[in-house]
């Protein structure tokens, strides 16, 4: 488990220069893009790390519709309590691109992919700061 200080632009840009470093060693990832959790229904704004890591390294990025998940988390709860959770595995893109705005495309296609998939509206962002050092 590798977490990203994104209040620290220098060390949010180091870290994903270390998990392009891996991915490309082999190395296999799962991101979540919002970078956090919260309990409210709204897909959170995307941030590019993860898509700056596929565009950098040519791995496809698979986009995953999880449903469900809201309700493992009550309010005022300590502990997450037993829910269903559906897990949907959506349509894999793979990116030759090697600049910034080919980052910005995929992180596109996927927030538009999941919103469709997950049921709840969102913002996708406008462009984040942490991941530009290491473009």
């Amino acid at each position: 488990v590798r977490f990203v200080d994104r209040e620290k632009p220098r060390a949010a840009a180091r870290a994903t220069l270390r998990l392009i470093r891996e991915a490309r060693q082999g190395g296999s990832l799962a991101i979540f893009p919002e970078g956090t959790f919260q309990k409210d229904p709204g897909l959170m704004p995307f941030y590019s790390g993860a898509f700056l890591i596929a565009t950098k390294t040519g791995l496809p990025l698979v986009p995953v519709a999880m449903r469900g998940t809201r309700k493992l988390f009550q309010d005022g709860a300590r502990w997450p309590s037993w829910s269903a959770v559906e897990i949907e595995l959506l349509e894999s893109r793979y990116t030759s691109g090697k600049r910034r705005n080919d980052a910005e495309m995929l992180k596109t296609h996927a927030f538009k992919l999941i919103q469709a998939n997950v049921g709840e509206a969102g913002e996708l962002a406008e462009e984040d700061t942490y991941t530009q050092k290491a473009a």
